[in-house]
């Protein structure tokens, strides 16, 4: 077996005190897929937004980004679309805002 095939078979975890370094695999479309373990210790959700920042030719930096709607309850209930129980001619309103 090949060294590469090796790596690919499986996804070492290495634990340093409450370090965790892991091996990851680039795919063909430069994705890279976060152990499990790694995403439940650092609450990483779906659509979850990261900074990745790059230190040097072989060191990227790879950051949550803690959103401000997400923390902020008023923000969270503004977020979602406006219910409106009035039915609005768009046509009208377009030939009104055109004839100030």
């Amino acid at each position: 077996m090949k060294y590469t095939e090796l790596l690919n078979s499986f996804h070492p975890t290495i634990m340093v005190g409450e370090d965790m370094k892991t091996f990851v695999t680039v795919d063909e479309k430069g994705r890279i897929v976060l152990p499990s373990e790694l995403r439940k210790n650092m609450e990483i959700k779906v659509h979850q937004r990261m900074l990745m920042e790059r230190m040097d030719d072989n060191v990227l930096v790879l950051k949550k980004i803690e959103s401000e709607i997400s923390s902020d309850p008023f923000m969270r209930s503004i977020k979602k679309p406006a219910k409106s129980s009035t039915n609005i001619d768009l046509e009208k309103l377009e030939e009104e805002l055109w004839t100030l």
